[in-house]
Order: structure tokens, then C-alpha cells, then sequence
């Protein structure tokens, strides 16, 4: 289903629309979420939240992107607003996870390192490469230049590759050797 017949369907209230509109976004969402929070918990809650927004405000979509790309923009005003009432707090991983073995130790070491990313560099590494979004894409999300988004992500990675060099010294050989990243991480470029 295309996202004008998708877009119509849910402004008719349809509920198969909204059915496809969950099943076809929910988990990049959730993921989304789950990588900023590094909280199930919080990951399903700012994800219903994100939902129940942008069918509220599904009338405001304009057709200027796309509907995956402006879902992302309410999922990100959604964390921002999480941010601004936990005021600048993160929440840690769940001990449960790492109890069940569910996320290995070089995750958590990569997490960790994401997290300390400042937050503009960690929202560009996070938004294009996992979430996977075009440079475009995230550029128009965070309401900066391309470039910026670029050089975001050139500084997150250089970031991420002085901080794990101790954690991971056999995969990062020298500087010009790219980070041996999660598999569906992939370069910066556009």
C-alpha cells in the first residue's frame, strides 16, 4: 500500500490502514527508541506514544517526504519531549537483558560508547546508521544542512573508533580502517 492510499486510509478512519500503518513502521520505530533509551520499557512506551501522535496529527502530513520520514520526525519530537521531562536523564540497560544474555558484551560496550556521544553527534550516528535514513533524510529530521549531517557522522564514528581502540585493539588496526560495526551498520555516505 502506497503512502497516499495509506495516508487516505487513515484520515477515513480506516482500520486497515491503520493495522499496515503499525505493522509497516513499528518495528523501525520501536528499534529507534530502543537504541536512544537503551530501555525496552521505554522504547514501548515513547513508540505507542509516537503512534497515537501521528495519528492525531496525520492530517498535518503534506506529501513534501516521505510517510516513514515524517513518522521519524514525530518519533523524534517524541524523544526530545521524553528528554525535556526526564531533564537530560538516560536510562540505564536493562539489567534483565544482559541477566538473560540477549546483548552480547561487544553491544554493550558499543552502546555505551554511542552513549557517550554528545547528543548531536549520537542523534546523526543513531538516525543514519541504524535506523538506516538517507543523509537527506536526517537532515530534514534534525533541521540541518546535509553537510552537517555528514560531518556529524564522520565525527561519530572518529569518536566511536578512539573509544572502542581499547575495548576492540584487534579490529581497529589504524586510522584509516573502518570500525568492524554491527552488521547493518553501514558508512555515511549518502
Amino acid at each position: 500500500m502506497g503512502d497516499k492510499k495509506l495516508v487516505s486510509g487513515l484520515l477515513a478512519g480506516d482500520e486497515a490502514a491503520g493495522h499496515r500503518f503499525v505493522a509497516d513502521h513499528y518495528a523501525a520505530i520501536h528499534r529507534f527508541f530502543a537504541v536512544l533509551t537503551r530501555s525496552k520499557d521505554a522504547a514501548d512506551e515513547l513508540t505507542q506514544q509516537t503512534f497515537v501522535r501521528a495519528r492525531m496529527s496525520i492530517a498535518t502530513f503534506r506529501f513534501e517526504c516521505s510517510l516513514r520520514s515524517w513518522l521519524r520526525k514525530v518519533a523524534y519530537g517524541e524523544f526530545c519531549r521524553s528528554i525535556k521531562e526526564a531533564q537530560g536523564s538516560t536510562v540505564p540497560l536493562p539489567a534483565e537483558l544482559v541477566a538473560e544474555q540477549r546483548v552480547s558484551t561487544d553491544a554493550i560496550v558499543l552502546w555505551d560508547a554511542i552513549e557517550r556521544l554528545s547528543p548531536d553527534l549520537r542523534e546523526a550516528f543513531v538516525l543514519r546508521e541504524i535506523d538506516q535514513l538517507s543523509v537527506r533524510e536526517v537532515a530534514h529530521l534534525l533541521g540541518v544542512p546535509a553537510g552537517t549531517v555528514k560531518s556529524r557522522c564522520f565525527n561519530a564514528k572518529q569518536t566511536l573508533r578512539r573509544a572502542l581502540e581499547t575495548s576492540w585493539p584487534h579490529q581497529i588496526l589504524n586510522s584509516e580502517v573502518e570500525i568492524e560495526l554491527p552488521e547493518k551498520l553501514s558508512p555515511c555516505d549518502p
